[in-house]
């Protein structure tokens, strides 16, 4: 049945037309997913969307064996998402069609998996975010590259909690970042798309936290919001735009991995660089001894 259901979800992916991100009626049917395996318990506090790409199948699974065990979470109840675009590869697609039927936790959006889509990507996520598991009083946003520390994440929503506004994000916030001009830059971005001498702060996309409450007011305005292939920055625009606060926390880590502070290593909720099995087993071996 799994083998079935795999194939023809593939198909229908694979085949469906795509739509550019041209106009604000063909982005909502961009962004507004069609197959859905996902189910949400209504009493999930907290979930977790992570952004993921289709190739990544072995990190997707060594996120699930490592962090995602329920007992880690006690007493929370969590909901992990992963979520991609299709790839154009049908192999590579079929092949994730049937993880998805496996593990009934990917959802994937109508545009081509690829870094230039990462803001679809965010923008698709913040969607789901809006019409699922609206009990989560929490959304955490992670990239599948990330370790993850559930206890020291369960420690930051407590005191989140206890603030009077909810009118924030937490991350890694960076501040009077300047956007690359030079046309050979990954990150090159014209003049005629961002003007400014700076960007606004924003806080990394690799891993940050949302309240429920402002997922819809941030979706809406992304949608209202000329789109820029940095997902981060795109995101830091928005929340100029809202007048969203970003919460600086020095326990999300995105930069290389060798700048972490080993000393602080079991009080970390995220960082960045995590793309081998023995980094996810040191990291839980390192926090299962304090």
């Amino acid at each position: 049945m799994k083998k079935i259901f795999a194939i023809v979800l593939c198909f229908l992916l694979v085949n469906a037309p795509f739509a550019s991100a041209g106009d604000n009626a063909t982005l909502t049917s961009l962004l507004k997913p069609e197959f859905s395996p996902l189910i949400c318990a209504p009493d999930v506090e907290l979930l977790i969307l992570v952004k993921s790409a289709v190739a990544n199948r072995i990190l997707r699974e060594t996120l699930r064996s490592f962090w995602f065990n329920e007992t880690l979470w006690k007493p929370l109840r969590v909901k992990l998402v992963f979520v991609l675009g299709i790839s154009s590869d049908i192999a590579l697609q079929l092949e994730t069609t049937y993880e998805t039927a496996s593990y009934k936790d990917i959802i994937q959006g109508r545009f081509i998996d690829s870094y230039r889509n990462n803001t679809l990507k965010m923008m698709f996520s913040f969607n789901l975010a809006k019409n699922f598991c609206k009990s989560a009083n929490f959304v955490l946003f992670l990239d599948d590259d990330y370790c993850l520390n559930p206890a020291a994440l369960l420690k930051e929503l407590s005191e989140l909690r206890k603030l009077p506004s909810k009118r924030f994000i937490l991350g890694h916030i960076w501040s009077c970042s300047k956007p690359a001009r030079d046309p050979h830059s990954k990150w090159y971005i014209e003049e005629a798309v961002f003007s400014s001498e700076y960007y606004p702060e924003y806080p990394g996309a690799g891993a940050f936290i949302v309240p429920r409450s402002l997922i819809n007011p941030i979706y809406s305005e992304m949608l209202r919001t000329p789109i820029i292939f940095m997902d981060d920055v795109f995101l830091g625009l928005v929340m100029r735009k809202l007048i969203i606060y970003p919460l600086k926390t020095n326990l999300i880590h995105s930069g290389p991995i060798y700048a972490l502070n080993s000393s602080l290593l079991p009080q970390y909720i995220a960082f960045h660089g995590c793309r081998h099995f023995m980094q996810h087993q040191a990291f839980r071996h390192s926090i299962s001894n304090q």
